[in-house]
């Protein structure tokens, strides 16, 4: 009877511990891209960024998108707008001045995006 139980327990231990509710699949960009993102060049953090779900991007250190109108007043109002799984374009503005940026999207999983612009490639990890 030992044994029996024993053997139980041990199944139970396994199944639970394959079972993890972390895992994910990437799917598409649009679906990993959601939420909070370390960006990283050449091994060194350049800040963090955030892409919500309405397409505004939050970038308070201009990490991916940022600049000033002719007046010297920042371009604040940041958003995103992907191309397939392909480009990420990040835009900066103040209403009536803009930049905008493309990233071309290298690779991408659900804890990591590798971007590049002009052949310099960036690495996005999940915070």
């Amino acid at each position: 009877m030992k044994n029996i139980l024993f053997f139980l327990i041990a199944i139970m231990m396994v199944i639970a511990s394959s079972c993890k509710k972390d895992d994910c699949e990437a799917g598409s960009l649009s679906e990993a891209l959601i939420g909070e993102w370390s960006v990283s060049l050449a091994g060194q953090d350049l800040g963090d960024v955030e892409f919500e779900e309405d397409g505004t991007l939050i970038d308070p250190d201009d990490v991916l998108v940022g600049g000033e109108n002719g007046s010297g007043q920042p371009l604040n109002i940041k958003s995103y707008i992907l191309v397939g799984d392909e480009s990420i374009f990040t835009t900066a503005s103040d209403g009536t001045n803009s930049i905008t940026l493309e990233y071309d999207v290298n690779d991408f999983s659900c804890d990591e995006v590798t971007i590049s612009i002009l052949g310099v490639e960036a690495k996005m990890r999940r915070n």
